[in-house]
């Protein structure tokens, strides 16, 4: 029978921090474990494209939502990640 969704979400918030994001990105994609789908919440950054285009590089289940408006709460954007988690 054929897996249809991954053991563990990682849910990465983001900010403004594009420079930051390959490492903190390669960072999870290195571990040994790889059952698990990324899925990566940027609360309106400025630099926006710069994360659509960094997260496009890597072969990984990964999920990208750019907020509209900047939520100014981290514990509201991981809510709204666990709301997206394809766990099963």
């Amino acid at each position: 029978m054929a897996k249809l969704y991954p053991l563990i979400s990682v849910i990465v918030l983001n900010y403004n921090h594009a420079p930051y994001l390959e490492k903190r990105i390669g960072s999870v994609l290195d571990q040994t474990f790889q059952d698990f789908e990324l899925i990566l919440l940027d609360d309106c950054s400025t630099d926006s494209n710069v994360i659509i285009n960094e997260c496009k590089k890597y072969d990984k289940d990964s999920q990208v939502f750019l907020s509209k408006s900047n939520s100014g709460s981290p514990f509201g954007l991981w809510e709204y990640g666990i709301t997206k988690a394809r766990v099963n």
